[in-house]
């Protein structure tokens, strides 16, 4: 599971660019988290390692997407002298939903599995709501005008 959601990510990763591009940074987001919640709640359901497969898979493809665009997209979207700042809270909403996911696991695993992926797919939809209306209106892989600063 875990060289499946690998491949994802880096599949993810390396065509975020061009979803990017393609359909504008707000969608490529949006397809991302939609990829993630869908996968959650797929694996919710008892149906083994083959079915868990393409669901860990779709995981990291969402993720690699994510986080490929999210940052570069939030320093087109900032002016330069507070990019610094862009990127530290980028990384420590990363890091704390990570970080709030794993505090909310185990008592929802004495419940089941079924249970452990229904609480992340809940947690995720309520990020996703948080994060929808926040997201950069840029079209994606532009430049960020003028020269990077920290």
């Amino acid at each position: 599971m875990g060289a499946a959601a690998l491949a994802g990510y880096v599949g993810g990763a390396m065509g975020a660019q061009a979803l990017g591009r393609c359909i504008g940074t707000r969608p490529a987001l949006a397809l991302g988290m939609a990829g993630a919640l869908l996968s959650l709640l797929a694996s919710a359901l008892p149906g083994g390692l083959i079915w868990l497969l393409p669901w860990r898979l779709l995981a990291g493809l969402a993720g690699g997407v994510l986080m490929s665009l999210a940052g570069p997209a939030i320093q087109r979207a900032v002016p330069p002298e507070r990019r610094g700042a862009a990127s530290g809270i980028v990384v420590s909403g990363v890091g704390g939903g990570i970080a709030l996911g794993a505090a909310l696991l185990p008592p929802l695993l004495a419940w089941g599995p079924s249970a452990g992926w229904l609480g992340l797919a809940a947690l995720t939809a309520l990020l996703w709501a948080f994060a929808q209306p926040r997201f950069p209106a840029d079209p994606g892989g532009q430049a960020a005008p003028g020269p990077l600063r920290g």
